[in-house]
């Protein structure tokens, strides 16, 4: 599954890395874009060729967290300087940890 697949209602995964370890946090979709090019990041995507991407709202417990420019065709990212490995399907994650 990628990111543009996600629906809101779906459960997104998240891996912290935090210094006592990884913790595994599910989220819910609570809003999702309409996938669009990022244009703030337009110099950097331009030498490979501008890609789509989307914009999510997840809620995780009692917080809600935006995730900006995560692109479409993509099951996973790093997001939050590397801190965070986020991916739209269970599989996906569970790669990672292992």
């Amino acid at each position: 599954m990628d990111f543009n697949s996600l629906n809101k209602g779906d459960d997104i995964y998240i891996l912290r890395k935090e210094s006592d370890g990884p913790v595994l946090e599910i989220a819910e979709v609570v809003d999702k874009s309409a996938a669009h090019y990022d244009m703030q990041n337009q110099s950097a995507a331009m030498g490979s060729g501008m890609q789509q991407v989307v914009d999510l709202t997840i809620k995780i417990g009692d917080r809600v967290e935006p995730m900006r420019g995560l692109i479409i065709t993509a099951q996973y990212a790093t997001y939050n300087g590397g801190k965070q490995y986020v991916a739209a399907d269970k599989e996906t994650v569970m790669r990672e940890v292992d």
